[in-house]
């Protein structure tokens, strides 16, 4: 599996708002559908960029093409700009199957997993002290189960 890394200026260079908005533009490019599902989480995303989780733990986007990992740059980081990274993908991540996972506390996961989930169904949180991988495995799991079916008549007569 590829990963690309991006790395975006952020505050005070930027408001976290406007860095939800560069990010946008770098993932989505011209994709219509994908830049107005962004546009529905911005209020969490950004509060999520506010908290400054993505300086360690990425927004990380599966789609089509290589994994993408966004982190955002703070202070004199975001003020130097020596390791940003915000060129527009050359591919369309959002153009199949895709799904943004953002980092967030253990204490804020249930009620912006409830949120994320009215507002889209490609975006989800992740637990930024345990990490992507358990809960991508766990996601993963279900995507591949879900049209698993018993057959109830078979089963009786074992």
């Amino acid at each position: 599996m590829s990963v690309v890394a991006k790395r975006i200026v952020s505050r005070p260079v930027r408001t976290s708002k406007e860095s939800w908005d560069i990010i946008t533009k770098i993932i989505c490019k011209d994709d219509n559908k994908a830049i107005t599902e962004f546009d529905l989480v911005s209020g969490i995303a950004s509060a999520i960029i506010s908290e400054e989780y993505p300086a360690k733990f990425p927004l990380v986007i599966k789609g089509n093409g290589p994994r993408v990992r966004v982190y955002c740059l703070y202070d004199e980081d975001a003020i130097v700009g020596e390791e940003a990274r915000e060129e527009e993908l050359n591919w369309p991540l959002t153009s199949e199957n895709w799904v943004a996972y953002l980092p967030c506390s253990k204490n804020d996961i249930a009620w912006m997993s409830k949120n994320l989930a009215d507002l889209s169904k490609n975006f989800k949180v992740y637990d930024k002290e345990i990490g992507l991988a358990l809960d991508e495995q766990k996601s993963d799991v279900q995507e591949n189960c879900k049209d698993l079916k018993i057959d109830e008549e078979a089963f009786k007569k074992l």
